[in-house]
């Protein structure tokens, strides 16, 4: 790669644009540091070869390669993204260590973390189709495992950490100070919070609690806001959406109860809204349902970075 780049910058070329499928977060930083633009669709965590991430690593012949670049030879550089995603390692300290994945957006109007709900984890598809949809309109998405390894276990057994609220907060603001301190990419970023199930009151006590100053919008899908304690959803003056299954009557009930609580916004879709999904369960498992969610959560996140 570097004989290839050397050569490229002899040759006097007018933009160096490295693209690969995958590779290591330290190799992707050294190279940014002498091209133009560097596109890497995975960096995952522990990686050691590139034919780890591959079912079949057959190799591409010169053939192939020609054909492609013909196709595109006529394509504008200056619109090619330079987003990757990266398996994160996060140690808060010796005996806390957690998981993400971030998926960083060229020219972000946003970061939004996602807090999962009880029993889940940063795989939850739920959480991850929503996050696809945010990166399709430009911002850039962190999903996390709320616990550590140990804890996990742990709560396998006990189903005690899931229902912790104050516990998971701490540990979603940790992990938002962590990523400011450790990435570059989103220090200039204004920040969101997206929460479901018991995720949803974490997010807002992260978010419009302990992380004030920086978050500028949450959502909540099918959350527990009710969990919060009422003195700080009196508190809470960070714009808040609330979204419900249609068909959930008891959540809508713990929604609309916490929601009359938030008394510090304005009820005026802008400040803080209560939207139902019409005849969706818990889960949002009905067709258009999820759909229905993301362009709600796209909307309420990109107005409210705009602003700012």
């Amino acid at each position: 790669m570097k004989s290839a780049i050397s050569t490229c910058k002899h040759l006097n070329v007018k933009s160096i644009i490295v693209a690969v499928p995958c590779g290591s977060a330290d190799r992707v930083k050294d190279i940014s540091k002498s091209v133009d633009k560097v596109i890497c669709l995975t960096t995952p965590y522990g990686y050691h070869a590139v034919g780890q991430c591959y079912d079949s690593f057959n190799q591409t012949t010169d053939e192939e390669v020609i054909e492609i670049m013909a196709k595109y030879q006529d394509l504008n550089i200056e619109n090619m993204s330079n987003s990757y995603k990266q398996s994160i390692k996060i140690e808060l300290d010796s005996q806390h260590v957690v998981y993400g994945d971030l998926t960083f957006v060229q020219n972000s109007i946003g970061l939004v973390l996602f807090a999962h709900g009880s029993g889940s984890s940063r795989l939850s598809p739920r959480n991850q189709y929503v996050a696809e949809q945010l990166n399709e309109a430009q911002i850039s998405t962190f999903l996390l495992d709320l616990l550590t390894k140990n804890e996990e276990t742990e709560d396998n057994k006990t189903r005690k950490l899931r229902f912790n609220i104050p516990f998971l907060a701490d540990r979603l603001s940790q992990v938002t100070d962590w990523l400011y301190e450790n990435n570059q990419n989103i220090q200039h970023l204004s920040i969101g919070y997206f929460g479901a199930s018991t995720g949803g009151a974490a997010a807002i006590i992260a978010g419009g609690i302990k992380q004030q100053k920086r978050t500028k919008a949450i959502v909540s899908r099918g959350g527990r806001p009710d969990l919060v304690p009422t003195e700080q959803l009196n508190q809470l003056t960070v714009p808040t959406l609330l979204i419900v299954g249609g068909a959930d009557t008891e959540v809508i009930k713990m929604n609309k109860e916490a929601y009359s609580q938030m008394t510090q916004l304005k009820d005026n879709d802008k400040q803080k809204a209560l939207k139902l999904i019409p005849n969706a369960t818990h889960l949002f498992e009905e067709k258009g349902a999820l759909e229905q969610v993301s362009q709600l959560a796209v909307q309420w996140f990109a107005d409210n970075f705009q602003k700012y």
